[in-house]
């Protein structure tokens, strides 16, 4: 019997100390507005990886107004607005991102350069630029990539992408 009870116990404080150590693992799921054209493009694109689903893909909504209008007619709402841009920006830079995952740097330039047109006043304008370099440097580009970088540097010296920025560079046999 005491070892039953030596065993019931172990196991709880077992648990107790892995509760308290544990590192806590914590999900946020964001729930993003997405415009039918966009739901058909990524529908189009995941079924079948052709010239029609690349084309279609291209074909973004315009980027929004910098204003929207109350619903009452009464002052517009720039926050709703605010949101819609940072929703339609982070949309250009996941697809970026995802070619420079599947190998295409050509691809990601051409969405982070469509995101630079579409965006003048851009909310996450490090982020691209920072991408932009490492694209670059997966493409061979490297002087251009170096020369990104040093405008990277000097427009955002405590960005959080400096990291990735430098990293991209040190890649550069």
């Amino acid at each position: 019997m005491p070892r039953g009870i030596a065993f019931v116990l172990g196991g709880v404080v077992g648990v107790g100390l892995y509760t308290a150590l544990a590192p806590a693992t914590r999900v946020v799921y964001v729930d993003r507005p997405v415009s039918s054209i966009q739901a058909a493009t990524v529908a189009t694109a995941a079924a079948t990886p052709t010239a029609a689903a690349t084309a279609a893909a291209n074909e973004l909504p315009p980027a929004p107004d910098t204003m929207a209008a109350a619903p009452s007619g009464g002052e517009p709402r720039a926050g709703s607005t605010r949101a819609s841009q940072l929703s339609a920006e982070r949309i250009l830079l996941d697809e970026a991102r995802a070619a420079l995952a599947q190998g295409d740097p050509a691809r990601a330039i051409d969405r982070l350069e469509r995101h630079r047109r579409t965006f003048p006043q851009p909310l996450l304008a490090e982020e691209r630029d920072a991408m932009w370099v490492q694209a670059l440097v997966k493409a061979g580009r490297y002087d251009e990539a170096r020369g990104r970088a040093s405008t990277f540097r000097k427009r955002s010296p405590d960005s959080l992408f400096s990291s990735v920025v430098d990293s991209a560079i040190d890649s550069i046999p």
